[in-house]
């Protein structure tokens, strides 16, 4: 306007049709925005970004495809994840120079079962996230998988990607937190595996999880509901488990129970004495509750919670275990 300086309104409105809000690299980037909604189970999210990234003309790199593929696998199962490649087979032949071991086995037809494709799926997103600029690893994307696939009824599915991550090499790279312990807690508990649920609690008491809330409140609705469906059968056992919960309540307000923790001399001591067949009965012992937290071995005893030590003579060498964190010694 004369004088004033001022646009008019119509000129605004015409404007702001035509200009954005921001700047176009003010915007984040696809990768870390498909990666936040893949972490967080939100995968139709992570494909809506894609979809509008391809919309608008953006030239994909081999690691957004990638993304997509895992966010349709893990969302739509194999032959939606095997049709999405087939459909974006000339944007992958440009961008890829090899292909990972999940698309060989997409591509080529190569007969996997359900739990590998997850497994592989999962894994291959944490190789994407160490090898991506800017993005962060993190054990969300099992925490929201396994969550899915408890509320499936797959609970053996859900403890097998949850043991293959803490047993792998990106175990190390983030913080093991309550919310995949509840879910490995969930896991033992949908089958009735009170071994599992007795190293979960463990575990997180012996200092390898940050003890939260949500997760004492999780053992002891899990213990509520084994204690009414084993009834007598459970030999006193579950009434063991909530004694030690009761531990995981006490910690916080105790100095010396938040001093109870696992140390490392006493574990590598007992490792050798360890290598021999499991005797429940022994497990489930009041009195040995506190050396058995000092001399805690979450690896071995995570393989004996699902089975892997039997009768026989044990098959595992040392080279099974991780190291765990020099923070949890």
């Amino acid at each position: 306007m004369p004088f004033t300086g001022s646009r008019l309104p119509w000129y605004e409105r015409a404007m702001q049709e035509m200009t954005a809000p921001r700047r176009a690299d003010n915007y984040q980037k696809l990768e870390l925005q498909m990666g936040y909604y893949v972490n967080v189970g939100k995968l139709p999210d992570a494909l809506a970004c894609f979809e509008t990234a391809k919309a608008s003309g953006f030239v994909m790199k081999q690691h957004h495809l990638e993304l997509a593929v895992i966010a349709v696998l893990l969302q739509d199962g194999p032959s939606a994840a095997q049709a999405f490649i087939e459909a974006e087979s000339e944007s992958i032949q440009v961008s890829f120079k090899q292909y990972p071991e999940l698309f060989r086995y997409l591509m080529d037809g190569f007969s996997a079962t359900e739990e590998d494709l997850v497994k592989m799926a999962v894994l291959r997103f944490y190789e994407v996230s160490t090898t991506t600029k800017n993005m962060k690893v993190k054990h969300h994307i099992t925490d929201s998988t396994s969550h899915r696939l408890l509320l499936a009824g797959k609970a053996h599915l859900a403890l097998d990607l949850l043991t293959t991550v803490y047993q792998s090499q990106y175990r190390h790279l983030a913080d093991i937190t309550s919310v995949y312990m509840k879910m490995f807690l969930r896991a033992f508990a949908n089958l009735n595996n009170l071994q599992g649920v007795r190293w979960c609690i463990l575990s997180v008491l012996s200092g390898g999880t940050e003890i939260k809330r949500d997760f004492v409140v999780e053992a002891r609705v899990v213990l509520a509901r084994l204690k009414k469906a084993t009834n007598k059968s459970s030999d006193g056992r579950v009434e063991h488990l909530e004694r030690i919960t009761d531990l995981l309540e006490k910690h916080q307000g105790d100095p010396r129970m938040q001093q109870l923790r696992s140390r490392r001399h006493l574990k590598r001591q007992s490792r050798q004495m360890l290598k021999k067949p499991v005797d429940e009965k022994l497990l489930f012992k009041q009195r040995d509750i506190i050396p058995t937290i000092e001399s805690w071995d979450e690896e071995y005893e995570l393989m004996a919670a699902l089975g892997r030590v039997g009768n026989s003579p044990p098959r595992w060498t040392e080279s099974d275990f991780q190291e765990p964190f020099q923070a949890w010694a």
